[in-house]
């Protein structure tokens, strides 16, 4: 069974955290990774994989989440 877990990651100086995420409200599919980019932040945490499902970034609730 799968357990919710918070996941911090410090913002590269260059760009983003290093992951795209897809889904969303304005789509059927739930909010999650489906790309990460190499070497950036979510890659050498170790946390983050490829359909970890994304629940409330910055402590946003996931009815406020687009994929846009």
């Amino acid at each position: 069974m799968a357990h919710d877990r918070y996941v911090e990651l410090e913002r590269h100086p260059l760009g983003g955290f290093g992951f795209s995420v897809i889904g969303g409200v304005d789509t059927h599919l739930p909010p999650m990774v489906c790309a990460l980019v190499h070497n950036g932040s979510a890659q050498i945490s170790g946390k983050v994989s490829v359909f970890t499902f994304v629940h409330s970034p910055y402590n946003v609730g996931k009815s406020q989440c687009t994929s846009s």
